[in-house]
């Protein structure tokens, strides 16, 4: 299991600091898993500026198949980033 939170990874990295996830010249498309299909990126594009640095941190994490705990403040997008990760896998890549 993973566990990711601000500046803090259990496996011993070093999450990056906030902001380093999708920086302003980034586009919401370029900030998302190259994984996520592209229903899943356009409507993220359409709906959120960016990824929060904890959506970043879970995506990395749930995205290679790993267990993930994120830790971060409420409203910092935790919840999304684990459901739009299922999601987009039943939408993009049925069984």
């Amino acid at each position: 299991m993973l566990a990711v939170a601000a500046g803090w990874r259990h496996d011993g990295g070093v999450s990056p600091p906030p902001g380093d996830s999708a920086s302003s010249a980034d586009s919401p498309a370029t900030a998302l898993p190259a994984q996520f299909c592209a229903a899943t990126r356009r409507w993220f594009t359409e709906s959120f500026p960016a990824p929060t640095p904890a959506q970043a941190g879970a995506w990395e994490s749930i995205l290679t198949g790993d267990h993930t705990l994120v830790v971060a403040p409420t409203g910092s997008g935790k919840t999304l980033a684990a459901f739009l990760s299922a999601i987009d896998r039943l939408v993009g890549h049925p069984p």
